[in-house]
Order: structure tokens, then sequence, then C-alpha cells
């Protein structure tokens, strides 16, 4: 289990938050999905790394929808890049205990994880979480050493277009859900509106993305976290896109991804995460496996279509069939 490897034995969180399960849950969804012989991602970093030239910094939650990694991985490959990809539990920037008051324990994880990072000795750390972002930017930046430059995965793209080189049409409408009025929300958002201008054949439709919506879809980035004001306001976003007739959702962030992606079952489009139509665009496909399983929304019948790899990955039945129960049965 990751988040015991992480967490300070001579420390205990203060808060009742239940990080072993949380920890567990991010670990088990991969395990679900992706073969562990045939992941991008390094879950632990070994002592002595290969140096790279970047870094793909993947935080933990996007764990859940391996899909998306799989996907920028392939996308930064096919660009030449000279990279290697961390994430999962065991690399957490340290939000998660921040977010709960464990500031100490926050604390001893950034740094544990900062030093992993700069052992690559990467000229830039690629960040693809938006938790993981405002947490270096808002937190750790001027009381731990970070030791590297770091962006978003999204600018750093949007910077080499030269380098992605589509040669395979997307001929969809795409609106973009984003979140704005936030400094890197606003950059996140340009950037992916410039990297989905330049695939062939698509076409953006503006939809209204409005400040109230936070930080991102995940809960706790909510104004009102499980309030009705956030379904309000996405689901105006929802019926914008419907009534523009757009064929793809597009999101931006994991968390996003995740908490709309359902959403397949009442409108008639496809929800999809942006680094999928870059992909598309260069002939790259990865079953959104956490997708496909929510829609289905019935234990037993995702429980066998994972099967092989939950076989492959060795995981106990029931602890399984307990993960999909609580997230994917409907």
């Amino acid at each position: 289990m990751s988040e015991p490897a992480q967490q300070p034995e001579n420390m205990q969180p203060q808060s009742q938050f239940p990080y072993r399960q949380f920890f567990r849950t991010i670990d088990l969804l991969a395990d679900l999905q992706a073969p562990k012989q045939e992941r991008p991602w390094l879950d632990r970093v070994p002592e002595e790394v290969e140096e790279k030239e970047y870094l793909l910094y993947l935080g933990c939650n996007v764990l859940r929808t391996p899909a998306l990694i799989q996907t920028a991985a392939a996308v930064l490959t096919r660009m030449g890049v000279d990279f290697a990809a961390v994430g999962g539990p065991a690399n957490c920037c340290g939000i998660i205990h921040y977010g709960q008051g464990d500031r100490p324990i926050a604390t001893s994880i950034s740094s544990r994880t900062l030093g992993k990072l700069r052992s690559f000795r990467a000229r830039q750390v690629l960040l693809w979480c938006p938790s993981c972002t405002h947490h270096f930017q808002e937190v750790l930046e001027g009381t731990v050493e970070i030791g590297f430059l770091y962006l978003h995965l999204t600018q750093f793209l949007s910077e080499n277009l030269h380098r992605l080189r589509f040669d395979r049409e997307v001929p969809l409408r795409v609106a973009l859900h984003h979140h704005t009025g936030f400094a890197q929300s606003d950059l996140d958002a340009a950037c992916t509106k410039k990297i989905l201008a330049a695939i062939p054949g698509l076409r953006l439709v503006e939809v209204r993305n409005r400040r109230e919506l936070g930080k991102s879809c995940l809960p706790g980035q909510r104004p009102d976290p499980y309030g009705g004001k956030w379904r309000e306001l996405i689901g105006g976003i929802l019926e914008e896109a419907r009534e523009k007739g757009v064929d793809v959702l597009a999101t931006v962030y994991h968390s996003c991804q995740r908490e709309l992606c359902a959403e397949e079952r009442t409108y008639p489009f496809k929800v999809e995460n942006y680094i999928q139509l870059v992909g598309r665009a260069l002939g790259i496909e990865h079953d959104d496996l956490y997708k496909s399983y929510l829609l289905l929304g019935d234990e037993g019948r995702v429980f066998e279509q994972a099967r092989p790899t939950i076989e492959a990955n060795s995981l106990d039945p029931e602890e399984a069939r307990d993960v999909i129960r609580r997230t994917f049965q409907r």
C-alpha cells in the first residue's frame, strides 16, 4: 500500500481523514485498468535514476484514469521528448495532508517527493495535476527548496506545437470546459485552446465557463463541494453545449473528466479530455476504461470486463469488487 510508505513513520495525523483508504483506492483503480508491466510511469522512484531532459510529474489522482497518462506519455514520445513520468501515492506532492490540516506530515511528504523529482536533473518538470500546480505555487514556493523549473503540460505543448505533427483530421465541433478567474487556470485554458485550434478539422465552439466553478471540478476545489451551485453551473454548460450542437465537450483537468464523463448518458455528445483529442490527431488511442466502467454502472459487468487486468496484477478479487462497487456502481 502506497500511503504508509509515504507518510513519515514518526508522525501521526491529527485529522480523521481516511488516508489509507484514499490512497489505496487510487492504486486499486490504476490496477483495475492498466497492467503494471505496460505502464509508462514510475510509481516508485529508485535510488539511481537515468537523467532526463524533462520529467512528467503526474501527482496522485490521475492514476484513477490511466488512459489519460498513457495518452500523454505516447504524445510526448511521438514528439521526440526525452522524458520520464512519475506519479502515484508514493510520490504525492503533499496537498492531501495539507488540505486536512496535517501540516508537518504534508511538509515532510513534499520535501521527500521534491527530492525524488530533483534526482532526474530534468531541464523542466511538466506538471499534469492542477492541484499539484496550486500546491507548488501557493504553498511550497518560498517555504521549501523546489530546485527545478516547472510548468503545466498544456503550456509545454502549446509552446511546442511545431513538434506536434498532426497527421489525422479530427472533424469535430468541440466546446472546452475549463476553469477561469485564476491566473494559472486561465493560462491552462488559453494553452489548451491553442493546442485544440491547431488540430486539423477541429472547430472550437465557445461555451461560458464561470469563476464560480472554482479551480477544478474536484469537490474540494469547488466553492460548495457537495451543494447545488456547482451542479447548476455545470448544467448550464452542458445545456449550452447541447444547444450549440457540439460533438465533444473537452476537459482540461482529469478531475473534471471524472466528474463529467457520465453525462454521456444524458447528453448527445462525448466528454473527452483534451489530451485524447491530441492523441487522436496523432493516431494514438487508449480506451478510457474509467468512463466505460462508469457508464456500465454494474458491479458484475465491470468486474468481468476488468478480470484480465485484475488477474494480471494479482489483485484480491474481493478488494477489486469493493472498489468497483464504491466507484462505478450506479
